[in-house]
C-alpha cells in the first residue's frame, strides 16, 4: 500500500489470521484504514462526500479511516466500492 495513487479497481488485501494473532489483526485494520483514507484523499473528496456516496454516516467513515470503533463490514465494503477499491482475503 505504499503507492500514493490508486487506479480504479485497486485491491486492498486482507490477510487471513489465526486465533491468537490479535497484534497482527490490529496492524491489518490500520493498514486497510490508511489505504481507504489515502484513496479518498487521492480522489479529492471529503469524508462527508464519501459518507453520502456510500450511504453511511460521517462518523462511520471516520471510524473506518482511523481503524477505531467497530464499523460494519457492509459499511467498509460500501466505502471501498465508492473509492473503486476491492477488499480481498488472502
Amino acid at each position: 500500500m505504499g503507492a500514493t495513487t490508486r487506479p480504479s479497481g485497486s485491491i486492498l488485501p486482507l490477510p487471513v489470521r489465526g486465533i491468537g494473532e490479535a497484534g497482527a489483526a490490529v496492524s491489518d485494520v490500520l493498514s486497510v484504514a490508511a489505504g481507504i483514507r489515502s484513496a479518498r484523499k487521492d480522489a479529492g473528496i471529503t469524508q462527508e462526500d464519501l459518507a453520502h456516496l456510500a450511504g453511511t454516516s460521517v462518523r462511520t467513515v471516520r471510524s473506518i479511516e482511523t481503524g477505531s470503533g467497530n464499523p460494519s463490514l457492509q459499511a467498509v465494503i460500501a466505502v471501498s466500492n465508492v473509492l473503486g477499491l476491492h477488499l480481498t482475503v488472502q
